[in-house]
């Protein structure tokens, strides 16, 4: 999709991109960016047509991402949203060993 382009895309043109986003291996910011995609109008079509379940994921990617460690003094707490009022929290307590 051309960055001059300024139509919008019908359900049918959003399903093929989709499926192409899962048949590309990069990820959502560098598949929009390449394509002069909107990630916003991106992440909505993809939500909408069903996102990347499990089994219509792109055998050998991973679903993880790496994150860097986290040092220094004090405690940490991550919260990280799985959708459907799920959620995963990661604390740390202040006291060190």
């Amino acid at each position: 999709m051309s960055g001059s382009s300024k139509r919008r895309l019908s359900r049918d043109e959003w399903a093929r991109v989709i499926d192409q986003y899962r048949a590309s291996g990069q990820g959502v910011e560098e598949f929009c960016r390449a394509r002069s995609l909107k990630r916003n109008r991106f992440m909505h079509w993809l939500k909408m047509l069903g996102g990347e379940s499990q089994s219509r994921r792109t055998p050998g990617r991973s679903a993880f991402i790496e994150v860097p460690t986290l040092s220094g003094p004090g405690g940490w707490e991550i919260e990280l949203d799985l959708g459907d009022g799920m959620a995963l929290r990661l604390r740390r307590s202040d006291v060190l060993s």
